[in-house]
């Protein structure tokens, strides 16, 4: 593939960092991607230690761009890269795959071993802890095992906001979380509503 001007000007970028390459489907990312990381590795990694990183979609995605990767460093190699290249390594993962092998690494560095819960699992102690909840706090309709999928989902998506306390809680903007008539019945676990827009 012939590559255009603003291709050719993301691929010869100097390093300086971090990079996020975006644009609708079909417009180039992945070749750019492909092109950059030969780019980076015959000019800017010098030694050993000098390592790439690739993150990308998912799983397909992480097959296809190796492959491409592979074709182009063949197609490239001419026989002085041979003799100056050096043994930097090049890493093309999708998100899932580094957060378990974080999540791998700190278990043999606690000495520790965790098992990633089940979904039946955790709304079994999401009913449970419902049911020691409404006996402290009978006055919160909220607290019901109707009402469970909805706690879980709202637990996730403040663990995934890494939301820190109560306050910030309640004062969060909930664009996105449910539409506003549905919503607006949802008294908070503390007696105030919980601020829900479209």
């Amino acid at each position: 593939m012939k590559l255009n001007v603003e291709q050719t000007k993301i691929i010869e970028m100097e390093p300086s960092g971090h990079s996020l390459i975006k644009g609708v489907a079909g417009s180039g990312k992945t070749t750019v991607s492909v092109h950059r990381i030969d780019y980076l590795r015959r000019y800017f990694c010098p030694d050993d230690e000098d390592n790439i990183l690739l993150v990308t979609f998912n799983k397909t995605l992480v097959k296809y761009i190796e492959y491409q990767y592979q074709a182009l460093k063949n197609a490239n190699q001419e026989p002085m890269d041979r003799v100056f290249q050096s043994n930097s390594g090049v890493d093309i993962q999708n998100p899932d795959k580094i957060m378990h092998d974080y999540f791998v690494r700190y278990q043999k560095r606690h000495g520790v071993k965790y098992d990633i819960a089940k979904p039946y699992t955790e709304r079994n102690a999401l009913k449970k802890a419902i049911a020691q909840l409404q006996e402290q706090y009978p006055e919160v309709p909220l607290l019901s095992p109707k009402n469970s999928s909805f706690l879980l989902d709202e637990i996730n998506w403040i663990k995934a906001c890494d939301i820190p306390d109560l306050d910030t809680y309640q004062q969060i903007d909930r664009i996105g979380r449910a539409s506003e008539g549905e919503a607006a019945h949802w008294p908070c676990m503390y007696g105030k509503k919980s601020q829900f827009t479209n």
